[in-house]
């Protein structure tokens, strides 16, 4: 066979695989509201693939301390993440 190349773009914001956490059958990520996590399912997403965001431009997702997270904890936001 002869040798092939595809390119694939995507303009849509995609969120990186290791960000993504499962909880029970759901896949997706938590964002910050307010002083509480809130876990976003993300419908496409697949295990260790990146996945389209889905997110409002306001939303945060939780990058530190995410993998001890559940639905409805109390977390701080830390100063520097706070800044534009």
């Amino acid at each position: 066979g002869s040798e092939g190349r595809i390119v694939w773009r995507d303009h849509r914001p995609h969120l990186p695989a290791d960000l993504v956490l499962k909880r029970g059958d759901r896949y997706g990520v938590f964002v910050a509201e307010g002083n509480r996590a809130r876990f976003v399912t993300l419908e496409a997403a697949q295990e260790g693939r990146p996945v389209v965001a889905g997110l409002g431009a306001e939303d945060k997702v939780i990058v530190q301390g995410r993998h001890a997270l559940a639905e409805g904890m109390e977390i701080t936001v830390a100063p520097e993440a706070a800044k534009p």
